[in-house]
């Protein structure tokens, strides 16, 4: 009984420290304020509902926080009021419903096939194509769906190449080279990365793995999508219509702007500044990352250290993308042919990208130009800083090998 008390009340806390983030944002930015309100509210809820377990347990405390929040939920609410539409903006609206009825009609009128070309740049996904240099940001991502994505796209790899899931999510952390994750992510929600069979709102994730009939990727991706899912309310449980479908992590190094992408499908979740190969020595294809590994030739002690402290090698294994310490070199045509980060940059991009990861290396800048920013960086657990804390560095080092790639 004292355990689930303490339990059910550390829970409730998190759920409205959340709360309270939403709040804030909602305050902050006034074009998403009541999309921002109702996920406030949502998460709010769900802190009540876990203070009502609390007492329910014995804990006399709980009713006062329940109270307080009550009270909260409710003034917060009437401090965000609906803006009033101007006369100018509702004059302003009906001229551009005026001249794109106008337009329209007159390409339907001349040219079906002109309409139907001019009128697929107002479909949400077509638009994108609009921003050919600059990268749209998508501040309204739900915070779990980065580890989300990160924890799916190990879980794909890993069935890919087994020919079946594992039997529990922790066979994604194991020792170098079989090092698919270096931890398992927390939900970006509640702050837990506990592993369940079935739903209980606690927060964490739900794995419910099933038995793999074929291995093609679109099938593997499709089951992947089903096996695990964030342990709290969110948009894609039933009876909601999203089935929170995913496409696997990618990694995109444009040589030409001397920038690395980590992205999934149309989403981009990070972009790094990284130093490439001099005199064009940086290799052009398709790659993936065969090997991760933590301080690579750290135990040998004559080594200078070119690699930083930590590699990603690629199939073609002369190349690999690591760390370095000559952060001078950074933005630059700087290396005998492998791509270089900053170390705290390395650091971030190897917590989230998996082995078997897709890696792209163009230099046709247009592979990026269509995809949007996700903004999720600031309550990233993947950060250089995070990461340290989480991973287990002795796991992930290679202590046989004199790794000697084209730095």
């Amino acid at each position: 009984m004292e355990g689930k008390r303490r339990k059910y009340l550390l829970v409730a806390k998190r759920y409205e420290a959340a709360a309270y983030i939403l709040y804030r944002k909602a305050m902050k930015d006034r074009n998403n304020s009541f999309q921002y309100m109702n996920e406030y509210k949502e998460i709010s809820e769900q802190a009540l509902f876990f203070y009502k377990e609390a007492h329910k347990n014995g804990d006399k405390k709980a009713t006062r926080y329940y109270d307080r929040l009550k009270k909260d939920i409710q003034h917060r609410s009437s401090t965000l009021k609906k803006p009033k539409v101007s006369f100018v903006l509702h004059v302003t609206r009906v001229f551009i419903f005026m001249v794109i009825f106008l337009v329209t009609f007159f390409f339907t009128f001349l040219n079906p096939t002109n309409y139907l070309n001019y009128f697929s740049l107002f479909i949400p996904g077509n638009a994108m194509v609009l921003h050919e240099n600059k990268a749209k940001v998508d501040e309204q991502t739900p915070g779990y769906m980065e580890p989300l994505l990160v924890l799916k796209s190990a879980l794909y790899f890993y069935t890919l190449e087994h020919q079946a899931a594992p039997q529990s999510l922790h066979e994604l952390t194991q020792k170098f080279p079989n090092n698919y994750l270096s931890f398992i992510p927390a939900d970006g929600i509640t702050g837990s990365n506990e592993i369940y069979h079935s739903f209980n709102g606690l927060g964490g994730w739900i794995y419910q793995p099933s038995p793999v009939q074929t291995y093609s990727p679109n099938e593997v991706s499709q089951l992947v999508s089903k096996w695990v899912q964030p342990n709290i309310h969110n948009r894609c449980q039933p009876p909601s219509e999203d089935t929170c479908d995913f496409q696997p992590l990618e990694i995109i190094v444009d040589k030409e702007e001397k920038a690395l992408f980590l992205i999934s499908g149309t989403k981009i979740l990070r972009h790094y500044q990284i130093a490439v190969g001099k005199d064009n020595s940086t290799p052009t294809g398709q790659f993936y990352i065969q090997k991760r590994v933590i301080n690579p030739n750290y135990h040998f002690p004559s080594t200078t250290k070119p690699f930083g402290t930590r590699d990603l090698e690629l199939s073609n294994s002369r190349f690999a993308i690591h760390g370095t310490y000559e952060e001078e070199s950074i933005g630059k045509n700087a290396s005998k042919g492998c791509v270089r980060l900053r170390n705290e940059d390395v650091e971030e991009l190897f917590s989230m990208a998996t082995l078997g990861t897709s890696v792209t290396i163009t230099d046709d800048s247009g592979l990026i130009a269509s995809r949007s920013l996700i903004n999720s960086r600031k309550a990233s657990s993947f950060s250089s800083e995070e990461s340290l804390k989480r991973t287990d560095v002795e796991k992930e080092e290679d202590m046989s090998t004199m790794y000697q790639w084209s730095h």
